[in-house]
């Protein structure tokens, strides 16, 4: 055995002798991942008045905080809808440069030229209700022509049009950009109603909550007095079977009613600890972790 031992040993230095000896820039580095951020653990004891829990839950209700933002939304979807509303402007304006074969005895000229500029500008839109709309225009123009007929050139003119026209019977009244006016502002008063439900309804389970935690804990002592009394009757009645004032029967009921309270007890601490849990996912909700040890 030790001649085999002394040979291992040898084998294994030459071995070791023999490998080649490994730089450090040999050696990769190890893989580094990055470590996730951990969010805050809440632990102890947190004392807690019922406008405090309330605020609380309010703030840290990620249903309430998503539903706050639907009356905003259906708002600029009104003002979006009231849009349809605002006029639009426009304008044209071109040079012209034309020449025309005279087909006019009156004119002395063989070929008629016409050469300016001119344009045409205004604003339109739509009259909420009744669905009219209407149109306020500028014409302008400045013309020269060899004409001879024609006295003036060159010759500027400038027309102001406006006009309003009234559907009488489709599109009166209830036309499209007028119902959707209407329907979002119903949009945003239901929108706005049910943001109100979410935060009575969120108030509400909160302060149900809260005196459900209140009575259970009271509930809680209560169990735990009815014990202590189970067992000092336990223990007077061993005492009197000790001395024979009492049958073993009796000891027996005792230690029943004993096991009978354990189990109340034991019944009103987990629906204490479930009240617990109840009224600390309104109050903190998102900001609870899986290690989060918490009493109220």
């Amino acid at each position: 055995m030790l001649l085999r031992a002394i040979s291992a040993a040898l084998v294994l230095a030459g071995l070791a002798l023999a490998a080649p000896h490994a730089r450090a820039e040999d050696v990769p580095p190890a893989p580094t991942t990055p470590s996730p951020i951990a969010a805050p653990t809440l632990h102890g004891n947190l004392a807690l008045s019922l406008q405090e829990a309330i605020e609380m839950g309010l703030e840290n209700n990620l249903n309430l905080e998503v539903q706050r933002h639907g009356p905003l939304i259906a708002e600029e979807d009104a003002v979006i809808a009231w849009g349809a509303y605002d006029p639009s402007f426009y304008g044209d304006t071109h040079y012209l440069d034309s020449e025309t074969p005279n087909a006019v005895a009156l004119n002395a000229q063989t070929t008629t030229s016409l050469k300016g500029v001119e344009g045409t500008g205004g604003f339109q839109g739509l009259i909420p209700w009744l669905g009219a709309s209407y149109d306020l225009s500028l014409y302008s123009s400045r013309l020269e022509t060899n004409n001879t007929i024609q006295s003036v050139s060159p010759a500027m003119r400038s027309i102001v049009s406006i006009g309003v026209s009234v559907p009488l019977l489709r599109g009166l009244i209830w036309n499209e950009p007028w119902t959707r006016v209407k329907v979002t502002k119903i949009l945003h008063d239901a929108q706005l109603e049910n943001f109100r439900t979410e935060v009575m309804d969120t108030v509400r389970d909160i302060e149900g909550a809260y005196w459900a935690l209140i009575a259970n804990e009271e509930q809680l002592r209560v169990e735990e007095k009815s014990l202590e009394t189970a067992k000092a009757l336990l223990e007077q009645t061993k005492t009197q079977y000790e001395v024979g004032v009492v049958s073993k029967v009796e000891v027996t009921e005792a230690e029943a009613g004993v096991a009978a309270r354990e189990f109340s007890r034991i019944t009103a601490e987990a629906t204490y600890l479930t009240a617990q849990d109840r009224l600390i996912d309104l109050v903190l909700g998102p900001n609870l972790t899986a290690e989060s040890k918490l009493m109220i």
